[in-house]
């Protein structure tokens, strides 16, 4: 299936919102950017995610849209931020209207900067893209067998390969910068859940690839995955 059919399938599963919604939608893509260009320049020193522009553009789509998935999660975690929880359950308890829902919504996704951790808005920036780089690697290794895609595992190990190809740099750069901040209960995460789980995700996109010749394009259990690397 190429780029457009997989549009066209999202499409279909995931419907255009209500249009008053539009606004509070826009503004949650708008944070994820501003906090990209915060917090990914600097990691790995403006270098693209991919090996080409395409796929730069195809890991940034996908790096936002995990991005957007776990700050989700995070607003509805009774285990996030302090100062997150207060304003989300003091909204939900309120009798609001569906606008004034919406414009408190969007307040909320205009604040959450400052109600977020730095150090959490980092860890779940450089994960997303990492996610997203991640993502267009195994695309394209997924067609050549079940050693290209554990070699792609592999890139979030220590033992990942010496002498990486031009496509995986980013991702042993962002999986440097990600893990040297790590708490102790990250590290646990990260070795035996994350590492797992990865290599998991890789044996079945490559198993899907040959048997349909098509492919596991996005799924909601990675997001989920990522998302529990941020419990608090």
């Amino acid at each position: 299936m190429n780029a457009a059919g997989r549009a066209a399938v999202i499409v279909r599963i995931i419907p255009r919102p209500p249009g008053d919604v539009a606004p509070l939608r826009n503004a949650f893509s708008g944070m994820v950017a501003r906090q990209w260009e915060t917090y990914l320049p600097s990691a790995t020193n403006c270098a693209p995610l991919g090996a080409t522009h395409a796929q730069s553009i195809k890991a940034r789509f996908v790096a936002e849209m995990y991005a957007r998935a776990c700050y989700s999660m995070l607003l509805l975690s009774a285990c996030g931020p302090a100062l997150l929880r207060f304003p989300v359950r003091a909204t939900s308890m309120l009798p609001l209207s569906r606008g004034m829902a919406i414009a408190l919504g969007g307040a909320l996704l205009s604040g959450l900067k400052e109600l977020v951790p730095r150090a959490v808005h980092r860890q779940l920036l450089l994960t997303s893209a990492l996610m997203g780089a991640f993502d267009v690697v195994l695309d394209e290794a997924a067609s050549s067998g079940e050693a290209a895609v554990l070699r792609i595992a592999s890139l979030i190990t220590p033992h990942a390969p010496a002498a990486l190809l031009p496509a995986e740099r980013s991702i042993a750069t962002l999986t440097r910068m990600i893990r040297r901040s790590e708490t102790g209960w990250q590290s646990g995460y990260w070795e035996n859940v994350l590492v797992p789980a990865v290599r998991a995700y890789c044996l079945a996109e490559g198993l899907a690839r040959l048997s349909q010749n098509g492919g596991v394009f996005l799924t909601q259990r990675a997001a989920c995955l990522i998302a529990t690397h941020f419990r608090c």
